[in-house]
């Protein structure tokens, strides 16, 4: 016998659940706690950010062009978790990344950068 099962999204190995499984059954948390984060994108493009969002109580706090600051309530535990919705220039898909506790725009773009938290650091030079 010795074959072995491989389930790729996009080229990317991912676990067998998020194949053969229809995303409408997936539990919103789930995604956000896969650890390997090409496998999580992957995920989530599937899932689709939209969807993610609809299921998780959130609160924009600030919003500049392709930006938003969000907070989001993960669970009783993590009830404010912040990340920055963006959208990538080279795909145009939208992303979220986990920032630290901020309440503007900028904030996290600056701290994404590893820039001054006042530093007024353009975006365009991410990629």
């Amino acid at each position: 016998d010795g074959l072995v099962e491989v389930f790729a999204l996009n080229g990317v190995q991912v676990n067998r659940r998020w194949v053969e499984t229809s995303p409408e059954d997936w539990e919103p948390l789930a995604v956000l706690q896969i650890v390997n984060a090409q496998e999580r994108a992957e995920v989530m493009r599937r899932y689709g950010l939209e969807r993610l969002m609809l299921h998780l109580p959130h609160e924009i706090l600030d919003e500049r062009a392709d930006y938003a600051l969000l907070r989001v309530c993960l669970s009783n535990q993590t009830p404010q978790a912040y990340y920055l919705r963006m959208r990538n220039p080279s795909t145009g898909l939208w992303h979220l990344e986990g920032v630290e506790r901020c309440a503007m725009v900028q904030e996290a773009i600056n701290w994404r950068a590893a820039e001054p938290p006042d530093s007024d650091w353009t975006p365009d030079v991410l990629t």
